[in-house]
């Protein structure tokens, strides 16, 4: 091995390797055992390194890392120090080498480390926002308010809108917060990955448009994702369940089957199973599968398929012909039971098309490759094998979750949902894998906990407001003697919705395409609440986005001033409401 002509090139990409299989997925590095044993990965890491040439290509960077690993903290900073200012003398600094080699890498560090950082970045050639970009993503690192991280990551976003990583860090924020629509957007906006991978990012969407019952789209973006890595826990289940819930139920009973054949998903495919049975009208299918006790079944569902009849309704053949694009090989017994089509050219076809979907996708995507193709419909995961992890050393598919982000991650992750039955399964970025239902945060407001008693009949927060009005309206109710929508466009949804002069509480339009921005405050106590509506007015009456549309502003709050109303009165564009929270007793 040592005589390799190329050694040099492979230990060296053998320690990024490394490299990224012990950052990815913002892990305590506390918790990562680095016995030195024999054979082991930190021995072998630190093997190669010292076999590195002292002045190569980013010796300083593995050095800085190991020394760090090794709470060697004044040899860090000195690494840290040659990797900026030696190798990187002639360099500007970008987006990429900045998240590669010292944000990521460092993510957990103390304080000590990180502001050591901030000054060795502040004292080089950058590209430009990078002192900012730093700040933003230390607050994301550390903050444990989830406010605070939207707040900071849109402020950056407003001076520095090219930079894609916090598309994908506010998408993901938004995602945890169970704002769905908020992550659909900053999803759509990515063009190239950086924190998570295109089939991540792809369930993300799935899972979000499902939530918003918006099930073409996440049917859509589960067989993209289902492309690119068909091994993805519950993402088959998941699909069928959205084509059950579109009431494509012989594509539905198809994607089960499979699952049942490959003895994944369970016990969710089995329970959807039956559920397709009985919406197809298959009663004595249905009791023949529950029968066999093959797979555990849901007591409520057994006992709803023992009141069933006998008769299965007659299929028509075209009717019975396989239409999804997902396909699995089964043997005859198997697909007797399951209703899967079994004949010789219906098998190779399943056989062609599996290879061709599993063809490029046996490994994972890693994040020191120079190639970072653009997230498109079209799916092209063409990327070296070589330029990916080590799948050996770490699990792809493990929710990002249980590769945390950093201590804030747990203030971070879904809310949990309640338990309905076992129709779709939310595996991924999930600890609590817990399964599709209502939640909370979509219920108006009243019937959430209120803290009543904050200044008699307010909300305790502007966002509560916000979150009860963003409800009202998309649940069609009429509002401030309109009916509204948010704006929604494609990478764009009106509420908390970013401009270069700030952030807007909600943007929204009525039928006839004309816009509101909209202004919460909690109380009265915003004497500069006209200002600032009005600089937002005029920036979108400049706007070449928003050219020939009318806009118009609305404010709302609790105990206005007698100087606000007489700004707005004399306002035609401004409209201003004062809310109210009671209470009847019935």
């Amino acid at each position: 091995m040592g005589s390799h002509p190329a050694i040099a090139q492979l230990r060296q990409k053998f320690c990024y390797q490394v490299a990224f299989v012990l950052t990815d997925g913002f892990t305590q590095y506390e918790q990562i055992s680095l016995e030195m044993e024999e054979g082991s990965l930190p021995k072998s890491f630190y093997e190669n390194i010292k076999k590195l040439d002292a002045v190569s290509t980013d010796s300083f960077f593995f050095e800085a890392f190991w020394s760090y690993l090794q709470k060697e903290y004044n040899k860090c900073k000195d690494n840290i120090h040659k990797l900026c200012h030696v190798q990187w003398k002639q360099d500007i600094l970008k987006e990429d080498q900045v998240l590669d080699y010292l944000l990521v890498p460092f993510q957990n560090a103390s304080d000590e480390i990180w502001n050591f950082i901030m000054d060795e970045v502040n004292s080089m050639q950058c590209e430009e926002g990078i002192p900012e970009f730093c700040k933003a993503l230390s607050l994301y690192y550390r903050s444990r308010d989830n406010d605070v991280i939207i707040e900071g990551l849109l402020a950056f976003m407003r001076k520095f809108p090219n930079y894609r990583a916090p598309n994908e860090l506010l998408g993901y924020t938004y995602y945890n917060m169970a704002m769905w629509n908020n992550a659909i957007a900053c999803f759509e906006r990515v063009q190239q990955e950086y924190y998570f991978f295109h089939e991540d990012i792809y369930w993300m969407l799935a899972w979000s448009n499902g939530k918003i019952k918006n099930y073409a789209d996440e049917e859509k973006y589960y067989r993209m994702s289902y492309q690119l890595a068909p091994d993805i826990p519950f993402t088959l289940n998941n699909l069928g369940y959205s084509l059950y819930k579109q009431k494509k139920y012989l594509e539905a009973k198809e994607l089960f089957g499979q699952c049942l054949y490959a003895n994944k998903d369970l016990p969710y495919a089995a329970n959807n199973y039956v559920r397709v049975l009985i919406a197809l009208g298959r009663n004595a299918d249905a009791k023949k599968f529950v029968n066999s006790k093959k797979f555990k079944i849901a007591k409520a569902i057994q006992e709803r398929v023992k009141r069933l009849d006998d008769h299965n309704v007659r299929l028509n053949k075209k009717d019975l012909s396989v239409k999804s694009d997902t396909i699995i090989e089964s043997d005859s017994d198997t697909a007797d039971l399951f209703g899967i089509t079994s004949s010789e050219d219906e098998i190779k076809r399943c056989q062609q098309l599996s290879n061709e979907m599993q063809l490029e996708d046996k490994t994972k995507y890693q994040r020191f490759s120079n190639e970072r193709s653009p997230l498109e419909g079209e799916i092209n995961h063409q990327q070296h094998p070589n330029e990916r992890q080590l799948e050996s050393k770490t699990n792809h598919h493990q929710p990002l979750n249980e590769r945390q982000l950093e201590a804030t991650a747990k203030h971070r992750q879904p809310s949990k949902e309640v338990q309905l039955e076992d129709e779709v399964k939310h595996q991924r970025f999930s600890n609590e894998r817990s399964l599709e239902g209502e939640i909370k945060h979509s219920q108006p407001l009243n019937e959430r906990q209120l803290e009543a008693t904050a200044k008699h009949r307010q909300f305790s927060k502007e966002k509560l407001l916000e979150e009860e009005l963003t409800a009202r309206i998309e649940s069609g109710m009429q509002v401030f003697g309109k009916h509204l929508k948010v704006y929604k466009r494609k990478g764009e949804y009106g509420r908390q919705y970013n401009i270069p002069v700030g952030r807007l509480d909600l943007l929204c339009e009525d039928a006839n395409g004309n816009l509101y921005v909209v202004e919460l405050k909690k109380d009265s106590g915003y004497d500069d609440v006209y200002e600032q509506i009005t600089q937002y007015l005029a920036w979108f009456e400049q706007s070449e986005k928003f050219k020939g549309k009318k806009v118009y502003g609305i404010i709302c709050l609790n105990h206005p001033t007698q100087e606000l109303l007489s700004k707005v009165h004399a306002d035609k564009r401004i409209r201003i409401f004062e809310y109210q929270i009671s209470y009847t007793e019935l």
